[in-house]
């Protein structure tokens, strides 16, 4: 079975942290020990190059009038989708999936779709009916199926995941630090001033704060520097690679997601989370894990056994929490860390991988 993934945003494999651009990575990295795969994403320039047994083929957009690397303008990309079984669309409202989707149904091809969130408002499938092309789509949550059934007819299949628990496993007899943890991009929907202000309200000297992402947004960032105030117990990251995120998971208390509906500044966004990678790789390194009630990523964790879920921008709430969390850690945090550990193997990119496979060949079939 051959089978490329339409990924409009590109992205630096190296460097991912979290996201739909790791969500694509990893799916393509697992079916392909499997099946040939091959990732068909947009940058600067033409570039083909091969990684983890994946083909990746890079097509140069432009960038003008209304489009930008969250919706590419490319049409070149079509000469790649000539020659396989299956096309997986993720992030379905872009121009370059929209006529990727109409080029394959006219060559009758399988077409199965997966959002990440974004997208663009100038698109084909406003005027065309773009989305009865596709067989079926794919929701990591059932939040977002839901948010899926709005716009599509065709079957809906729910397929949460994945994390690569072979990557994100526990140290056996690792001493773990009094350190809350935060991974995501420094962000305003991300919450972590939210984080900042609970561990404020904590008032335990002997307990460490940690963020590692990358900045997104620099006024944000100042905002954040400023809740601080120079405390020495909270540190930033944000060069960390995949192996460093291991080994801080690892070693951490909990970790903490609080991301927000609403922002610091009022801005709102209807897809928070629609998954929480954070959530799945923290449970994987046995390490539990808090996040708010936004999004979907209280699917992900097992409420009062792998974790707690605090009301979304509310500090007060956040740190009763966290302070609970520590209670129960101190109680029994060996089998906690266990319980987190099988949690987590439920949603293996093999299985996840295993399931995809299984929907594509019922189709072909």
């Amino acid at each position: 079975m051959k089978i490329v993934y339409l990924s409009p945003s590109y992205f630096n494999i190296d460097s991912i942290i979290g996201g739909g651009e790791r969500y694509i990575a990893e799916l393509a990295k697992w079916t392909a020990k499997l099946e040939d795969v091959t990732v068909v994403s947009f940058g600067d320039c033409r570039k083909s190059f091969i990684e983890d047994a994946v083909k990746y083929e890079i097509f140069p957009s432009s960038k003008w009038k209304h489009f930008n690397t969250n919706n590419p303008f490319s049409l070149t990309h079509i000469f790649s989708l000539g020659n396989f079984d299956i096309l997986h669309v993720h992030q379905i409202c872009t121009f370059v999936s929209d006529v990727g989707v109409l080029f394959s149904r006219m060559s009758g091809k399988k077409i199965f779709g997966t959002d990440h969130g974004g997208g663009g408002a100038w698109v084909l499938n406003r005027k065309l009916p773009v989305y009865r092309c596709y067989n079926a789509v794919i929701a990591q949550s059932k939040l977002a199926a839901g948010k899926l059934a709005l716009d599509f007819k065709v079957p809906i299949e729910n397929i949460p995941g994945g994390v690569d628990t072979e990557r994100y496993r526990p140290i056996d007899k690792l001493e773990r630090e009094k350190k809350i943890l935060f991974v995501g991009r420094l962000l305003p929907h991300k919450g972590a001033d939210v984080l900042i202000k609970a561990f404020n309200l904590l008032s335990r000297e002997d307990y460490s704060l940690t963020l590692i992402g990358k900045v997104g947004d620099e006024d944000y960032f100042k905002f954040l520097k400023s809740l601080i105030n120079d405390d020495k117990r909270v540190t930033f990251i944000h060069d960390a690679d995949d192996q460093q995120v291991v080994k801080e998971y690892q070693s951490a208390l909990v970790t903490v997601l609080p991301s927000v509906a609403k922002d610091y500044l009022g801005n709102e966004t209807d897809v928070a989370e629609l998954m929480g990678f954070t959530l799945l790789e923290s449970q994987a390194c046995g390490t539990p894990v808090i996040c708010s009630d936004a999004g979907a990523m209280s699917e992900f964790i097992l409420v009062g056994e792998t974790g707690f879920v605090a009301e979304q921008s509310s500090s007060e709430s956040l740190a009763d929490k966290i302070i609970k969390l520590i209670t129960m850690i101190a109680d029994d945090g060996s089998n906690l860390n266990q319980k987190c550990r099988e949690h987590a193997l439920k949603f293996s990119w093999q299985q996840v991988v295993d399931q995809h496979l299984e929907l594509y060949k019922s189709y072909l079939d």
